[in-house]
C-alpha cells in the first residue's frame, strides 16, 4: 500500500496538473497487462506502484512550464529533464523498494542511450523501468496535453512500433504488439474524453 505521505503528494501533484489525471491508471493498466506476457513478469504491485509515481517529480515544476502550449527551450528541456530526480529525493525516505525508485529515476532512459537522466542503453536500465517506460508513453501519447491533442489509438501504435530497438526495448513492444487487443480494450475502458480513439 502507498504510504500516507506518498498518496498526499500524488494528490496534491493532480491537484496542480489536472491534465495528469487518470494517466497513471492507464498505464498501470497497460503495464500489468504486458506483464502478464514477460518470462520474467515483475510483482504486480510493485509495478503498479511504480506506474503510479514515475511522474511524481512533475510536482516540483511549474504550471507554465508543463502547461506550455509550444516546444520547449533548452533551459525548460533541462528543468523539465530533471524531474525523475526530482522524485527519487521526494520518495527515498518514503518507499523502500529499490525497483520502484529505479523505475521512477529511469522510465525516460531511452534503448539507444539517449535517454534521461543518465543516458542508460539498452538492458543497463532496469526492466521494471523499461516497461514502465513503454507504458507511460502508451498512455501519454493517448491523453491530452496542453502542447498537442491525444493521438488516435492506431497513431499511438504505430510510434510505439517505430521506437522499437530506439526509444524502447523491442522485446517489450512485441509484447505490446502480441497483447495489442487487450490494450485497446483497456484503452477504451478508460473512456474517449478526448476523442481520440480510431
Amino acid at each position: 500500500e502507498v504510504a500516507v505521505g506518498v498518496e498526499h503528494l500524488t494528490r496534491a501533484m493532480l491537484a496542480r496538473h489536472a491534465f495528469l489525471t487518470g494517466h497513471a491508471e492507464r498505464a498501470t493498466a497497460f503495464a500489468l497487462r504486458m506483464a502478464g506476457e514477460m518470462d520474467d513478469p515483475p510483482d504486480p504491485e510493485v509495478l503498479a506502484q511504480a506506474c503510479l509515481l514515475c511522474d511524481l517529480g512533475n510536482i516540483a515544476l511549474p504550471e507554465a512550464l508543463l502547461s506550455k502550449a509550444g516546444p520547449l527551450d533548452a533551459e525548460e528541456l533541462e528543468r523539465m529533464r530533471a524531474h525523475p530526480g526530482v522524485g527519487r529525493q521526494m520518495l527515498q525516505h518514503l518507499v523502500s523498494d529499490e525497483d520502484v525508485l529505479a523505475a521512477g529515476i529511469w522510465h525516460h532512459e531511452r534503448w539507444d542511450g539517449g535517454g534521461y537522466p543518465d543516458g542508460l542503453a539498452g538492458p543497463a536500465t532496469p526492466a521494471l523501468a523499461r516497461l514502465v517506460s513503454v507504458a507511460d508513453a502508451l498512455a501519454a501519447m493517448t491523453n491530452v496535453r496542453p502542447h498537442r491533442p491525444a493521438k488516435p489509438w492506431s497513431e499511438a501504435i504505430a510510434a510505439l512500433n517505430d521506437g522499437a530497438g530506439t526509444r524502447f526495448d523491442p522485446e517489450l513492444v512485441e509484447i505490446a504488439n502480441s497483447t495489442l487487443a487487450d490494450l485497446s480494450d483497456i484503452f477504451t475502458a478508460f473512456g474517449d474524453a478526448n476523442g481520440s480513439q480510431d
